[in-house]
């Protein structure tokens, strides 16, 4: 393992522990998604560094869905418990996997195309925790379908 894999697996850590939060009641539980967005950010740097492989793309993508597609659901739904919301969720997660999965088989290196999964989870969590349940269902479904558009956005 490098340097890289370790920032993506304290970024699932991250991730992982928002959930454990979110189930234990925790109102800081959205919180940890702030360090997850760090060691992606970190790991990504180090990985445009040297030689891609293929171990540290995986773990990065199965990272990102711990931290940035399931850890948010299960903290919205956690602390707003309804239909709307988990159909909202479902869309999300769906997405999300797609997302995940078409960043691995993608082969442009200067874009990402449609909405990377940790913008999406902060936009998400900070109209979840800013805001109301209509506006949160709303932007659950614009971030979903953003993440599987074909918008093109430069890699930083």
């Amino acid at each position: 393992m490098k340097t890289k894999d370790y920032l993506t697996l304290l970024n699932g850590i991250s991730g992982f522990l928002g959930i454990i939060l979110a189930l234990q009641g925790s109102q800081i539980a959205p919180l940890y998604i702030i360090p997850a967005i760090i060691f992606d950010f970190l790991d990504g740097r180090f990985a445009r560094s040297g030689r891609p492989d293929s171990f540290g793309k995986e773990l990065d993508s199965l990272s990102d869905l711990i931290s940035f597609i399931i850890a948010p659901s299960i903290i919205v739904y956690a602390f707003a418990p309804s239909l709307l919301i988990l159909i909202a969720l479902i869309l999300f997660v769906c997405n999300g996997l797609i997302r995940l999965a078409r960043f691995n088989i993608q082969k442009e290196k200067k874009f990402f195309f449609g909405l990377p999964s940790p913008l999406a989870a902060l936009i998400v969590l900070t109209i979840f925790l800013l805001s109301n349940y209509i506006l949160t269902i709303i932007v659950l479904l614009a971030t979903s379908f953003l993440m599987t558009s074909s918008i093109k956005i430069k890699k930083i």
